[in-house]
């Protein structure tokens, strides 16, 4: 994505643009427990230089313990940050 507002502000321009990300990659392993996939959005907002982001999505749990940790942990980290407004959609 090219940055569009180079004055050190945090919006960019949105005209026809959306703002997504992945979440749950981490050196290794996947990490999808709740303070990870809170704590991850903040770097994304920082490198779109945004204070929201219209689409969260999880990178590819593999492992049925991952799936488990998505339910329990990642999505309602997601729709909690979603109800703050950070998120517009998981």
């Amino acid at each position: 994505l090219h940055v569009v507002d180079q004055g050190g502000s945090r919006h960019r321009r949105r005209s026809g643009c959306s703002h997504a990300t992945t979440v749950g990659v981490n050196e290794s392993p996947q990490d999808f427990s709740e303070d990870y996939i809170t704590w991850s959005i903040g770097p994304s907002l920082k490198r779109l230089r945004t204070d929201r982001l219209d689409l969260a999505m999880l990178h590819n749990p593999r492992s049925s313990e991952q799936v488990q940790r998505v339910v329990t942990d990642s999505v309602p980290a997601l729709c909690e940050l979603r109800s703050e407004g950070v998120i517009g959609a998981v």
